[in-house]
């Protein structure tokens, strides 16, 4: 019964713990993004850590 309960919080650490690092695209950032340093600003302005241009599609992603 405990190995069951213990692989349960282990599941669940993992789950939450991929979730902290995901992306989220910029409300606010306009026009396509190819340089990093103009969407770690906007991103920082959002309230995340910092930001980064997609490889492909020019998007602006804050990191969480």
């Amino acid at each position: 019964m405990k190995l069951h309960t213990l692989l349960y919080v282990l599941v669940l650490l993992a789950v939450f713990s991929t979730m902290a690092l995901a992306d989220v695209k910029s409300g606010n950032f306009k026009g396509s993004c190819y340089h990093d340093s103009n969407c770690n600003g906007v991103c920082r302005d959002e309230g995340y850590k910092s930001g980064h241009c997609s490889r492909w599609g020019g998007a602006c992603w804050c990191d969480t």
